[in-house]
Formats: structure tokens, C-alpha cells, sequence
């Protein structure tokens, strides 16, 4: 049986390309996401004008579907909940800095809850990762009093540190893909998706 395929290209070859796509994805990323940490006033700003665009779209989409509601008082509902979101998607259009602000209260009581409960858990529970539960509770829970220690000036840049931290180490994950072994790149790639 041959190595090529109907197009002529061996199947190394056709490797060695998605390696290499894998490789220029994650560098595009890690610059992506070095620009967005040295800018990260101008990224926490655009990321809240992005949800804010989705917000709306959203907010508009669930208000029109109160035609297909089943009821007078379904399809009234529809209305308030979807003009209620399409405000909030407006403001954070048009107020990107203090919707900043907002969300990043709203980020950092999520954290310190969601550390507590999951550190709470983990000592209800008691399996042999607890360990593991208590650290990723007490991180979410440190991370939550730092963000809501500074606010409002964590307001400012949090967001943004976080789309580029996030952009550089899913940039540096694709990098350390690209370049394994077949074998592992094969199982990296499949955990990175």
C-alpha cells in the first residue's frame, strides 16, 4: 500500500504541514497575546465593547423571539428579559470603562464565592484529589480578594490581563503541540480542543 494519498502528498508530509500550522497558530497567539499584556488598557476596553456587542445582538434576538412564544405573558417576559439585556449590551458599548469596572466587581465576588464553595467541598467530600480542589479554591479565592482589594483600578486593566495572559498560554500550548512527537502532538492537540 502506498504512503501517498489521492493528491500525491505522503501522510509525513501532510504532518509535517499540520505541525507547522499548529506552530505559526500558537506564535500568532503568543504575539496576539504579548500585544494584548503590553496594551492592556485598550484590550480590557475592547473585550468589554466585544460582549457588549454580543449582549445586544443577544438582548434583540430574545426579544424577537417573543413571536414564537406561547403566551401573552411568555412573549412579555421575552420582551423585558431581551430589552433588559440589549440595555446592558448599549452600555457596555458605550461606557466600555465603567462596564470594565462592573464586570470586574461582578469577576471577583465570582471568584471569592466560587473559591469558598469550592474549598468547602473538597473538605465534604474528601477524595484523594482534594488537595488539588483546595488549591484551585484558595487560588480562585486569592485572585478574587486581589481583584476586589484594588477595585475600582483592577477595573481598569483585569480583564484584559486576563484575554492576554489566556492568549499566551493557549499560543504557547499550540507551539509545545506543533513540536512534540507525533505521538504526543496527536493527544496534546486533541487536549487542547
Amino acid at each position: 500500500m502506498s504512503v501517498y494519498g489521492m493528491t500525491g502528498v505522503s501522510r509525513e508530509s501532510a504532518a509535517r504541514q499540520r505541525h507547522w500550522v499548529s506552530v505559526t497558530i500558537g506564535i500568532c497567539l503568543i504575539m496576539l497575546g504579548s500585544i494584548a499584556v503590553w496594551a492592556v488598557v485598550a484590550t480590557n476596553l475592547v473585550s468589554v465593547v466585544s460582549l457588549g456587542v454580543l449582549v445586544l445582538i443577544g438582548g434583540i434576538a430574545y426579544a424577537v423571539s417573543a413571536i414564537r412564544a406561547g403566551s401573552l405573558g411568555g412573549a412579555m417576559l421575552r420582551v423585558v428579559l431581551g430589552t433588559l439585556f440589549a440595555v446592558a449590551g448599549w452600555y457596555l458599548i458605550t461606557r466600555p470603562a465603567l462596564g470594565a469596572v462592573t464586570l470586574t466587581l461582578a469577576i471577583a465576588w465570582l471568584l471569592i464565592v466560587g473559591g469558598i464553595v469550592h474549598i468547602v467541598i473538597a473538605a465534604f467530600e474528601g477524595r484523594d484529589t482534594w488537595g488539588w480542589a483546595v488549591a484551585s479554591g484558595a487560588t480562585s479565592l486569592l485572585l478574587g480578594m486581589l481583584l476586589w482589594a484594588r477595585w475600582p483600578v483592577t477595573g481598569l486593566f483585569a480583564i484584559g490581563l486576563f484575554v492576554g495572559i489566556q492568549l499566551l498560554l493557549f499560543g504557547i500550548a499550540q507551539v509545545v503541540a506543533g513540536l512534540a512527537p507525533a505521538p504526543a502532538r496527536t493527544r496534546m492537540t486533541a487536549a487542547a480542543t
